[in-house]
């Protein structure tokens, strides 16, 4: 009983804090999107968003070692394997960072060979500065997944406030950059973008990770050569690998989006596609607030077997669905009033493009109620088998119904995918908690 009102008072805490944290990341990422707009435009805007989320891609190879590594940590912890979860520490920064060093290294011989703006359907004027900012994305990227760890492991501790803290500091630093930048240089450029979107973060990150490892809660756990045990790969792949799988999934699946749009309806649609989804997604990044703390604190129950807190916290979460709904529908009322206060006359989003992001971004939120438990558990083959189902369809559909219906026709697979994995991970969670999953159900 002291575990469970233990459990249930870190997550309330961490949910308090992260509100207030992501209250200000939310304005923050509002502000900067039509500052950056501003700084640059908004047809170079909607090329930047489709250069970045394609070498956004490094981050999902990394083999699930991240999500694996997280369940591991917080297993070890909640079994007080104090030595073992610093070996998970260790193992987790050597491994990735031979990893992300190699796939940097691949990324920028092959970045030297491909035509950018041909592929992307551009300007060729833009050949030689796309290649110089995809070479600074791709050692960003690449670094970010290194440096990343520490938040990932703030999160296994159920420390998710102190995470949020750090992101949220790299992205207030970001925006008083871009706001002087603006002031410095009358004209901005693609290449002055990506620097200041790359480096902000990373300085954050590296002086977070030497202060969070300074500090006596977490001092036990800081990275050593000696701790290093690479037969541990193995464990933290186990699970891992099957996070891996959906990740790649996923990045057919949603990722592809703002290529897909640039190559078929041109980088301005990109623009309107990402402020839409950025405002309708404030409810994915509050209900997130609330999930971060319980994927951890699910892992530790289901270590301890504590069903009847994982009962009540499902119920508690499923009672908030009627209220998502209804403030998903008032968000899609407002929204034309919103992008005009938002971003001016820069961006004109049609109705039936911000009806189907709405649409898109609700069965999101209501499936990610649900993964999220299913991944603390670490019972995630049915989440991949569905994900590796519609990944083998969904590039050439999703292109296909963009050239017909526009985002709207696009939207349609990522959507009916969300909508899937909120049915099946509604009925994997019961099953689970009940202890009557078996098969797939239960793998």
């Amino acid at each position: 009983m002291n575990d469970a009102k233990e459990r249930t008072k870190k997550v309330r805490l961490n949910i308090i804090g992260s509100t207030l944290l992501k209250g200000v990341n939310i304005l923050v990422s509002l502000l900067l999107i039509p500052l950056t707009i501003k700084f640059v435009n908004s047809t170079q805007y909607g090329i930047w968003l489709t250069i970045s989320s394609i070498v956004a891609w490094i981050g999902y190879f990394d083999l699930g070692l991240s999500l694996g590594f997280k369940n591991k940590f917080a297993e070890a912890r909640a079994l007080n394997k104090v030595s073992l979860a610093k070996q998970y520490v260790s193992t987790t920064y050597a491994v990735i960072f031979l990893l992300f060093s190699s796939l940097a290294l691949i990324g920028l011989v092959l970045n030297s060979f491909i035509d950018w703006a041909s592929f992307l359907n551009l300007e060729l004027s833009y050949t030689s500065e796309l290649q110089m900012v995809f070479g600074i994305l791709i050692v960003y990227f690449s670094s970010n997944m290194i440096l990343r760890i520490v938040c990932t492991m703030l999160d296994a501790c159920q420390r998710n406030v102190i995470s949020d803290f750090i992101l949220t500091i790299g992205q207030i630093l970001m925006l008083a950059v871009i706001y002087i930048m603006m002031h410095v240089i009358p004209k901005g450029s693609l290449i002055i973008l990506s620097l200041v979107y790359s480096c902000t973060p990373l300085i954050v990150l590296i002086i977070a990770t030497l202060i969070v490892f300074r500090l006596p809660e977490f001092r036990s756990f800081a990275p050593t050569f000696s701790t290093i045990h690479f037969k541990l790969t193995g464990s933290i792949l186990s699970l891992g690998v099957q996070f891996f799988f959906i990740m790649v999934s996923m990045l057919m699946i949603y990722q592809i989006v703002n290529v897909i749009i640039a190559r078929n309806l041109g980088p301005e649609v990109v623009t309107q596609y990402n402020v839409a989804y950025k405002y309708f997604s404030i409810l994915l990044m509050g209900m997130i607030v609330i999930l971060n703390p319980l994927w951890a604190a699910f892992t530790e129950a289901y270590t301890k077997n504590d069903k009847v807190w994982m009962k009540n916290v499902l119920r508690n979460m499923e009672k908030m669905i009627p209220v998502i709904v209804l403030a998903m529908s008032v968000m899609f009322l407002c929204s034309d009033l919103f992008f005009k206060l938002w971003v001016g006359d820069d961006v004109d989003i049609p109705l039936i493009t911000s009806g189907s992001i709405a649409c898109y971004a609700l069965m999101q939120v209501i499936a990610n109620i649900y993964m999220y438990l299913i991944n603390g558990i670490g019972k995630v083959r049915l989440q991949t088998t569905i994900y590796a189902t519609f990944a083998l369809l969904a590039i050439p559909v999703m292109d296909y119904f963009c050239k017909l219906f526009g985002v709207p026709g696009l939207l349609f697979i990522p959507t009916l995918v969300y909508l899937l994995q909120a049915i099946m991970g509604r009925i994997q969670i019961r099953m689970l908690i009940s202890d009557t999953a078996k098969g797939i159900w239960n793998k």
